[in-house]
């Protein structure tokens, strides 16, 4: 008969294969961290099975440091990688367009641009900044690539129509 070890209350205990085979109670899938620091100084903390007692534990931690709460899916095993689809173009305040770029890249659901809703919904963001004159990216992402093609096309249409107006 096999057994297997687990730490429990910093004490040994074993159990046999049958023990061992028993339904897991059900496991959280997703889970909060408190975290701190950035770059070389960044750290996760602890983890939580609720987003409530990451926040208490950076509130009640309270420091000097930069200190957040971040979510994180667990996994079973190495999930799928999904096909992300990117269009971006900076667009001006007086309609002026240039650096427009497409992709499409396979990627774990954890890459920097799959913080994607997988119910194929894209992400848009329109991020204003002064590089090469006013104006700003318009950045969409997604898992279907004619709801990211439509969304940009819809977000760009109303930025130009936008600076059509204040021009």
């Amino acid at each position: 008969m096999a057994v297997a070890a687990i730490l429990v209350d910093n004490r040994d205990a074993r159990f046999t294969d049958e023990e061992a085979s028993m339904p897991k109670p059900d496991i959280p899938r997703t889970v909060w961290s408190y975290s701190t620091g950035s770059y070389s100084a960044y750290q996760v903390r602890a983890l939580f099975t609720t987003k409530e007692a990451a926040e208490a534990a950076e509130y009640a931690a309270s420091t000097d440091e930069e200190a957040f709460v971040e979510e994180f899916t667990l996994y079973d095993e190495v999930p799928e990688r999904v096909t992300l689809y990117l269009v971006r173009e900076w667009i001006g305040v007086s309609g002026e367009t240039r650096d427009h770029y497409e992709v499409a890249e396979t990627e774990f659901p954890w890459s920097i641009y799959a913080a994607y809703d997988p119910g194929g919904r894209p992400t848009v963001k329109y991020d204003r900044t002064d590089y090469g004159g006013p104006g700003g990216y318009l950045v969409v992402w997604g898992v279907d690539r004619q709801a990211v093609e439509q969304a940009f096309g819809d977000r760009r249409g109303e930025l130009l129509a936008k600076a059509l107006e204040v021009g």
